[in-house]
């Protein structure tokens, strides 16, 4: 099991604590450290817990050493019928990132955070409590698994527009749209999008005059998760999503471009859709409205919303994944 970017970005900011650089002298108290705790439960899947212990301004800022993980924490999981004991997997999580190796030379380094699991498998519609107890402290939690929901449909268009800067010119994005039935209930939902591009540029296409497989002339994949989506405007009707559109290319004279081309031949598009609790909605907010302002002088401070007790963190779920809808552009065209 792997921890991806996303969650080793978050322990960063979570275990760290932020204050204001001062200009005058102080005798700052000894900084008491707060556990801290990342457990997304994902329904059809076993538990992982991610528990470290938060960090002082002044504390070393390096990747490897900000991270204190603790692996010897009491870890307990309830699901209202029964309580599980977890234990510390050295191997469940790791991250790989880019850093200065020494005597400033950068390069990929790695970081192995391990984590708290079980042989058990989470269950859509139950509420699980968790409990942490770790050197007198304890840090509690509580969340309901969502239950699945499925895509109707996904769809792909190329939209041509005019070149605001450059009059004559004529420019093209990709539109993508999913659609599904949100339930007469709060939901919240968040989408994933994997995209698979290739080219033929780099390999010959036919082999003995078959086509050949299209992992052998990939250009790359990539994984990207949208913002989590509250269904506070389209509650209990048949919703169609609109995905941010991505710019392709202008060009003038009414040709299009060789950009435009390949992708229209060469991509295919995976959706897939989670439903997640209001604990990951409410995190994943705060957190993004804290990016916004920590850079804006003009932006009010805002701060990372906790959805657990004793401590900080979050400790949220969501549902198993959508079937996956597939949509090859070289198919639609």
């Amino acid at each position: 099991m792997k921890v991806n970017t996303y969650i080793f970005t978050l322990l960063i900011i979570l275990t760290t604590l932020v204050a204001c650089e001062q200009t005058i002298d102080l005798e700052l108290p000894a900084y008491e450290n707060d556990l801290v705790l990342y457990g997304v439960l994902i329904a059809g899947e076993q538990p992982q817990i991610v528990v470290t212990e938060s960090t002082g301004y002044f504390e070393p800022l390096n990747n490897r050493d900000r991270v204190k993980v603790i692996n010897n924490a009491q870890v307990t999981l309830n699901d209202g019928e029964a309580t599980y004991e977890l234990w510390f997997d050295d191997n469940m999580t790791n991250y790989t990132f880019y850093a200065e190796i020494q005597n400033g030379e950068w390069g990929r380094d790695s970081l192995s955070l391990g984590g708290y699991t079980n042989n058990m498998t989470i269950e859509a519609g139950k509420t699980y409590s968790i409990e942490i107890k770790h050197a007198g402290r304890t840090i509690t939690g509580e969340t309901t698994v969502p239950k699945k929901i499925n895509i109707n449909s996904a769809s792909y268009e190329i939209e041509e527009f005019n070149d605001p800067f450059y009059g004559g010119s004529t420019c093209y994005q990709d539109k993508k749209e999913v659609n599904f039935d949100d339930a007469d209930e709060e939901n919240f939902y968040q989408l994933v999008a994997n995209v698979d591009r290739w080219s033929f540029k780099y390999c010959d296409q036919f082999v003995d005059g078959t086509i050949i497989e299209i992992d052998s002339c990939s250009r790359g994949k990539n994984d990207r998760f949208y913002p989590i989506l509250s269904d506070e405007t389209f509650n209990g009707t048949n919703y169609t999503y609109q995905l941010y559109p991505g710019f392709i290319d202008c060009i003038g004279g009414g040709y299009r471009p060789d950009t435009l081309i390949e992708l229209r031949g060469y991509s295919i598009y995976k959706f897939a859709l989670h439903s997640v609790s209001k604990e990951l909605f409410d995190f994943n907010n705060s957190l993004a409205m804290q990016r916004n302002s920590e850079d804006n002088p003009f932006q009010e401070p805002s701060t990372i919303k906790s959805t657990v007790e004793g401590g900080v963190g979050v400790f949220a779920s969501k549902s198993a994944p959508s079937d996956t809808v597939v949509l090859r552009v070289d198919e639609l065209y």
